[in-house]
């Protein structure tokens, strides 16, 4: 229609003034529709929405069977931010001409951009997206080359993963270096339960398109594969070696695959310490204190106190920092403070908030490193009576109480709140713990089996179980199967794969025993009790030095539930028997 316009739109006079339009006799019924619809497109192009938008309007009721007045009028409402009355111009467009792959674009890509505007409600956001697909599938693809990736995204939304792939896989591969197509196809991967096709997209589009490095992290990322993130990243940064926001995603991995003095390299070279990026400024702390240089660490983590005053995190660092000093009064002195005048005006969400929850655990802790247990329960006790339902403090709470050796106190305060919160699972898991450490183990394992048969899916309570009685070495058999089934719900968590390996370490099977714990080992290399569990399984392989590496990396690691003095030991005998066995 628009190419039979062409004609008629020549007759109006660009210079002509809308009031000078106005006043041309127009034509019959038809031609009238033609002629308003023209000058609606002339007035648009000279700036004039209003006018344009009453020239469309007289148009679509002069010829309401036309598919592209409506469509017009939608662009124009949605060039005017009227998403409401655009999407119902566009509505009316395929109503009009159902088949229409212009008015089919115009109302899809309408509600496309819908669910991206913050006013959208939630509940909202799903149905325009199924609205979008179903209109966008009728659109023209020559003509818009971009339906087929914001027909991809709309796939995504609604959860049509497999519509997602069979769109986007041939468009990718016969536009490589479509790069939002690949990272959306990487998603759909991802979705539908195929990380190795989307890692195996991503590795082969990093060669055309080095900016998707930074997806192909994130990827690497939510399987936990840290080091192959930390690689992916330093690709990503090398396209871009001025982004502070990749360094610090690269120094994070880092982090995580237990290669701090690495990390602090990477933020180093970018300026960090002279920055003010704060999240930066906070690795950059925290990758300080893990090289032990605290010195360094202190600096920047006042720095970031001062970058940020009303932000926790500068705080935290410290905290942590004078943790790793033992100076338990500093952290008392530097956290009491802030807590006590944020618990004086505390609401919900600032009770809700984690990192003050953070903030008022490590004050508890400092006053338990300081013997000061009364303090820790009544900090918790005062929290929990600001946070009621949060599980979080009771649980802490309920830690606080052991410390104090009032464990019957702990009990106590978890079955309360287990018959308050039934429907609260961690709580159930900390009372079953709470009992396994008071050595009542038969109540605790009556808990356990009661969560897993209300809730057989339950993958925590499954490993927990498993590792409770792989830890008191009894029904081994049933402890392999509870934890094989939580890595069924679960695959690859780290924590379960320790627990797999040392439910087979202690039936004996060392060979069996390695596998998981390496790669829970390499996956949660700072967290001590895996690297210890995986060195003692190494040991009985006769693999000495590597024995003594894992025993290392416990005593370097986060120090919980590891005893350094009988890690000493252990690591003085390997190497004994190493120097005989040499």
């Amino acid at each position: 229609m628009r190419k039979m316009l062409a004609a008629i739109a020549a007759v109006l006079t660009v210079s002509g003034s809308a009031s000078a339009q106005a006043k041309l006799s127009p034509p019959e019924e038809a031609g009238g529709a033609y002629f308003e619809f023209v000058l609606g497109l002339h007035l648009e192009s000279m700036g004039d929405a209003a006018g344009a938008t009453a020239a469309y309007q007289r148009a679509e009721k002069l010829d309401p069977q036309s598919a592209e007045i409506p469509a017009a009028l939608a662009e124009l409402y949605a060039r005017m931010n009227k998403p409401t009355d655009a999407i119902a111009a566009g509505e009316r467009a395929v109503k009009a001409d159902p088949a229409s792959p212009e008015a089919n674009w115009i109302l899809g890509s309408l509600y496309a951009r819908m669910i991206e505007m913050p006013t959208t409600r939630d509940a909202d956001r799903q149905t325009y997206a199924l609205r979008a697909a179903e209109s966008l599938t009728k659109a023209n693809t020559n003509a818009h080359p971009g339906a087929p990736v914001m027909l991809g995204r709309m796939y995504l939304a609604t959860r049509q993963f497999a519509k997602a792939i069979s769109l986007l896989a041939p468009l990718v591969v016969d536009e490589p270096d479509n790069t939002q197509a690949v990272a959306l196809l990487a998603d759909a991967y991802q979705a539908a339960d195929r990380d190795v096709d989307a890692v195996a997209l991503l590795e082969r589009s990093v060669e055309v398109s080095p900016e998707l490095y930074g997806t192909l992290a994130e990827v690497y990322e939510s399987s936990g594969r840290w080091r192959e993130a930390a690689r992916a990243y330093e690709g990503a940064v090398e396209d871009a070696p001025t982004n502070i926001s990749l360094r610090s995603q690269w120094a994070t991995a880092l982090l995580r695959a237990g290669d701090a003095q690495r990390a602090r390299e990477v933020l180093e070279q970018g300026s960090t310490g002279s920055g003010r990026n704060t999240r930066a400024l906070y690795l950059l702390a925290e990758a300080q204190r893990r090289t032990k240089d605290l010195v360094a660490a202190e600096i920047t983590a006042r720095r970031l106190i001062a970058v940020d005053p009303k932000s926790l995190a500068g705080s935290l660092e410290l905290a942590l920092i004078y943790r790793d000093q033992k100076e338990h009064q500093k952290i008392v002195a530097l956290l009491e403070p802030i807590v006590t005048a944020r618990f004086r005006a505390a609401d919900a969400s600032e009770m809700a908030d984690e990192t003050f929850r953070s903030v008022y655990f490590d004050l508890a802790t400092a006053y338990e490193d300081l013997k000061q247990y009364d303090k820790a329960i009544g900090i918790l006790t005062q929290a929990r009576t600001l946070s009621p339902t949060d599980p979080a403090v009771v649980i802490r709470l309920a830690r606080a109480q052991v410390n104090a050796g009032k464990g019957d106190s702990a009990l106590t305060t978890l079955q309360g709140a287990v018959a308050k919160m039934p429907d609260e699972p961690a709580l159930q898991l900390e009372l079953a713990s709470a009992l396994e450490r008071q050595k009542k183990f038969g109540d605790a394992e009556a808990v356990f089996r009661k969560m897993i048969a209300e809730q057989p899916s339950d993958a925590n309570a499954l490993n927990s179980f498993g590792y409770m009685l792989a830890e008191r070495g009894q029904k081994l058999d049933e402890a392999v199967s509870f934890v094989e089934r939580a890595l069924k719900l679960d695959p690859g968590n780290p924590a379960y794969l320790d627990s797999l390996g040392w439910a087979y370490y202690k039936q004996g099977q060392y060979d069996r025993a390695e596998p998981p714990l390496r790669e829970a080992a390499e996956k949660l290399p700072t967290v001590s009790v895996i690297q210890s569990h995986l060195g003692d399984a190494l040991l009985k392989r006769g693999l000495y030095q590597d024995a003594i590496d894992a025993w290392q990396r416990a005593i370097d690691g986060d120090g919980d539930a590891v005893s350094r003095s009988e890690l000493d030991d252990k690591i003085k005998s390997a190497r004994q028997r190493l120097g005989k066995k040499k």
